[in-house]
């Protein structure tokens, strides 16, 4: 008897042997010869899917009039965003062809923002009740595709960032037909080509891995110094539920760009971790009012950058650092016949702070414009400058002094003066500033 057993236990584990053989060749023709792939989204209406997450970023920018201008005549910022809390998609239901999540947060233990250096908020209440009952709505396709994202009018625009940030990183782009494919994405850094791998598939779930190599845009540089150089390197792992939802992901991303002698202009580091907690439910009759909330809302996109008059306003104070009118006036007086400040570009930096911290300041150049003792060069300087300012006030005082007839007697020099004012890239005729 016990013979026989043990043949039948022999014909068992080499049946066992075969199949972990079979299935193992199968999988390495599968994932190393290009298998098929194919995976759909499956927000179900009613639910609520809990994560608990922790993302980290922090980021430092040099600023210049000239990128590759000496280090003492640059100025560098940092900023960043810390959290660790409950990340909340609640399912309302489709939009068409698209699923409509609601996204909060809930039980932060740990909420900065670090904007230009400072903290945006005062104390951690102050940051707490920014978040608390806000709720932002996206658009995703059954592909992972982020279409929209709304907000109410009224929301901390500190709140809006924060859910275009996470949403940008936790973002999941399905292509079917491979089991490697690569996709387009838009994210708070700017525009990336994501390479995406399947690693492992089973019942339950997708194994998943992404990685960045390079941005073909990085906001952070900023409107004409996009041709810099710049090299990501990322690695974010991605399982995701059968059923049709992410059950966690992880990942860290390193961006850096640099000027022409190599100096760093850029430097980004982040790291997020979701992890599903539990799935809720809900009465779904709440949809409704989720729809009728979605159509008033004033809608955002991926990657687009919108800072808050108070954000601003820090900005062109650090900017300035510390410059006032007298000074900047004194300086023109001193050494504006030159054509050139000393540390030019440093100097241009804040004085452009100054005026577009304070618009009505730059009244305070007409005066300077006409004194007999400032050449042609110094009034050149001061049209340059108010080009450089570029806001209403600035150009209507500009319009007045190209006008005047120090300036009409400047001969070439004057038809110099009018090509430079008519490089202004947003050429207003606004004059309601604010000072």
């Amino acid at each position: 008897m016990s013979k026989k057993v043990n043949k039948i236990t022999k014909k068992l584990f080499v049946l066992v042997a075969v199949l972990v053989i079979v299935i193992s060749v199968i999988g390495v023709w599968r994932y190393g010869s290009g298998g098929k792939f194919s995976y759909d989204f499956n927000w179900e209406k009613g639910k609520i899917y809990v994560y608990s997450l922790t993302y980290n970023t922090t980021n430092s920018t040099v600023f210049s009039m000239d990128p590759n201008a000496a280090k003492e005549s640059q100025k560098t910022f940092f900023g960043g965003v810390d959290l660790k809390c409950n990340l909340r998609l609640k399912a309302y239901g489709m939009k068409g062809k698209n699923f409509l999540l609601g996204v909060s947060f809930d039980k932060c233990e740990l909420l900065n923002l670090n904007v230009m250096g400072s903290s945006l908020f005062k104390t951690p209440s102050e940051a707490q009740s920014a978040f608390t009952g806000e709720e932002g709505l996206i658009l995703v396709t059954s592909k992972g595709a982020v279409k929209e994202l709304r907000f109410k009018a009224e929301a901390e625009n500190a709140f809006k960032n924060v859910v275009q940030n996470i949403i940008a990183e936790v973002q999941v782009n399905i292509v079917d037909g491979s089991l490697r494919w690569k996709v387009q994405e838009s994210s708070q850094h700017g525009e990336a080509l994501s390479a995406y791998a399947v690693k492992e598939e089973n019942w339950r779930d997708v194994k998943i891995v992404k990685k960045r190599t390079k941005y073909e845009t990085l906001n952070a540089l900023g409107p004409g110094r996009e041709g810099y150089d710049n090299t990501a390197s990322s690695n974010y792992k991605i399982s995701l539920n059968t059923d049709g939802h992410i059950d966690s992901l992880s990942g860290r991303e390193t961006i850096s760009a640099t000027n022409d002698d190599g100096g760093e202009l850029v430097s980004v580091k982040t790291s997020v971790s979701m992890t599903l907690l539990r799935i809720e439910e809900y009465d779904d009759r709440q949809s409704r009012a989720a729809f009728a909330r979605f159509s008033s809302m004033s809608g955002r996109s991926l990657g687009e950058i919108v800072i808050s008059d108070r954000a601003r306003q820090r900005a062109l104070i650090q900017r300035a650092a510390g410059m006032k009118i007298e000074n900047l006036v004194g300086d023109l007086l001193k050494y504006g016949n030159l054509g050139e400040m000393p540390f030019n570009s440093q100097w241009t930096w804040r004085a452009t702070g100054l005026l577009r911290l304070k618009p009505k300041e730059c009244w305070k150049l007409v005066d300077v414009f006409k004194n007999p003792t400032i050449n042609v060069r110094g009034k050149k300087s001061i049209i340059e400058l108010l080009v450089s300012t570029g806001h209403g006030v600035a150009q209507k005082v500009m319009r007045k002094l190209l006008l005047s007839e120090e300036a009409q007697s400047t001969g070439r020099s004057y038809n110099m003066m009018l090509q430079r004012a008519m490089l202004l890239t947003e050429p207003n005729n606004d004059d309601t500033a604010k000072s």
